[in-house]
């Protein structure tokens, strides 16, 4: 969750010093976030996140000083994770998370393709949620080709489908992968 960003990030930064332009972005998790209490809620972000919360915490603050030393040199960084959780097929097959709460992987493509083509001296040192981000750049939501516009996912639509992601910060869920 760490040290493979490091590591490569430390192969490919020179090139994007020498060229003056380039995009470096972590994938992170809300389980980044302290968990609130106590009383603590028995959830997996604050009852099971110690080592993969606190490695994403440390990935969101590393990737934050790396756009602070970055800015000026053409060379952005941020970090992005899901509202909620992406609708991976591990976890639409094995999971206990509502499909209302699941937001399709078009979602973090479109705002991964954001965070890494806008001005690297103003779109850079973002610790974000895919949701939260394409709702504040009123970005549409395409599929993974480009074409069509993804039903329901829309910056109309994300006001909604944040709440109930929100909300869903505070269930247990329970994810049963096969051996």
């Amino acid at each position: 969750n760490f040290w493979l960003p490091w590591h490569l990030t430390r192969r490919v930064l020179p090139g994007m010093r020498e060229r003056r332009r380039g995009w470096i972005l972590n994938i992170s998790s809300s389980v980044a976030a302290l968990p609130d209490g106590p009383p603590f809620v028995d959830k997996v972000a604050s009852m099971q996140g110690t080592i993969y919360g606190g490695t994403k915490a440390l990935l969101e603050r590393w990737t934050a000083s790396l756009a602070a030393e970055l800015h000026g040199s053409g060379v952005a960084a941020s970090t992005l994770a899901p509202q909620a959780a992406a609708a991976s097929e591990i976890l639409v097959a094995h999971s206990s998370i509502p499909a209302s709460v699941l937001e399709p992987l078009e979602t973090m493509a479109e705002a991964a393709l954001a965070l890494c083509s806008g001005d690297p001296d103003v779109l850079t040192n973002r610790i974000t949620y895919s949701l939260d981000l394409l709702l504040e750049l009123a970005r549409p939501v395409r599929d993974v080709e480009g074409r069509r516009l993804i039903d329901g996912w829309q910056p109309a639509d994300l006001p909604g489908a944040i709440k109930r992601a929100d909300a869903f910060k505070n269930t247990s869920v329970r994810v049963d992968l096969p051996d």
